[in-house]
This record gives structure tokens, C-alpha cells and sequence, in this order.
């Protein structure tokens, strides 16, 4: 179960995460929406980040960055701000969503989790449209 919640939490962060996406813009795609923003997220530094090896210029954690961002804060920064649920100021925000998001940090910090890079349980899914 608990194997199952982790995997959750981590598919919620990929498919919803911006905070390390690159913004592609394209204006002669046809047809384009309304300025067509193509969110490319970069799965390994991704990784990094939540194993808390990288910062946000792609540098390896120093003990001066782990003094003024801890990992707990660091995690929390891979979550979607614009994801809804998460919005507790008004009752648009899921209030259990946002506790298990915390719990989720919290024990990922405790027992030190780590994604692995090289495991074959682990796969990125993309998602396009080729025209």
C-alpha cells in the first residue's frame, strides 16, 4: 500500500509538475489554441532534484544550498502551485490532498528515499501529437 501511495504522489508531480519544465512556445503549429505552450519536463533532472542531489542550475547540493533550502522544502517546490487541490485558501483546495502531500515529504525526508536512475520498474511516459 504504501509502495503504491509513493508511486501515486510520484505520477502527480510528473504529469502536473511545472516547476522544472522547460516552456517551448509555438506559434505556426495549425491549428495552434491560443498560444500553444508545450511543457517538456525533464525527467532525470527531475530525478536529481527529488533525490536532492541537483539544484536549480543544474549544480550538485552544497552544504551552503542544503543550509538555506532543506530537502522537505526542496521536494515541495517539484509540486505543481497551480495544481487546485492544493489550494487551501479557498475550498477550491482538497485539505486531504494537501496532508498527504505532506506526509508524502515527510517520510520521504525521514527515510531518506531515493528514485533510482537505472531501475527497470521505472519509466517516463510522453504524451504528443504528431501532425
Amino acid at each position: 500500500m504504501k509502495t503504491k501511495i509513493f508511486f501515486f504522489i510520484i505520477a502527480s508531480i510528473l504529469i502536473a509538475q511545472t516547476a522544472i519544465c522547460q516552456d517551448l512556445l509555438s506559434g505556426n503549429i495549425t491549428p495552434t489554441p491560443k498560444d500553444l505552450v508545450l511543457k517538456v519536463s525533464q525527467f532525470g533532472q527531475f530525478i536529481k532534484r527529488f533525490n536532492y542531489e541537483e539544484d536549480f542550475l543544474g549544480n550538485k547540493i552544497t552544504p551552503s544550498f542544503s543550509k538555506k533550502i532543506c530537502r522537505n522544502d526542496y521536494i515541495n517546490f517539484l509540486f505543481n502551485k497551480e495544481d487546485r487541490r492544493l489550494d487551501t485558501a479557498s475550498n477550491k483546495g482538497s485539505k486531504e490532498y494537501y496532508l498527504l502531500k505532506d506526509e508524502f515529504i515527510k517520510k520521504v525526508v525521514e527515510k531518506n528515499f531515493k528514485i533510482d536512475r537505472i531501475s527497470n520498474s521505472l519509466y517516463s511516459v510522453a504524451i504528443c501529437e504528431v501532425s
